[in-house]
């Protein structure tokens, strides 16, 4: 999770943000809810940068054991975003 913001995410998108919407924690589980907000100014995922705003909304659910990150499951709309840059783009789906 951390390795695709830092590697995917945060050169492709200028001025990155997120937004927390919702967050939840039940025992050992955090659930959030959030939306990563951002330009695109980098290539992301193949798309080189188009200079449109970017919104990925996200879900995750992290299991923590001993006060550190022992698994994750999230869901997001990542594959839609590059979806529609890759049009915006001009590009073939």
């Amino acid at each position: 999770m951390w390795r695709t913001f830092a590697t995917v995410l945060r050169p492709a998108i200028g001025g990155l943000q997120v937004r927390i919407h919702e967050q939840l924690c039940d025992g050992e589980k955090v659930i959030t809810r959030k939306t990563i907000l951002g330009k695109h100014v980098g290539s992301l995922l193949g798309i080189e940068a188009t200079g449109k705003d970017v919104a990925i909304d996200v879900i995750d659910i992290v299991h923590i054991r001993d006060g550190r990150y022992f698994e994750h499951w999230g869901v997001n709309t990542l594959a839609a975003v590059v979806a529609q840059l890759r049009q915006a783009g001009g590009l073939a789906t």
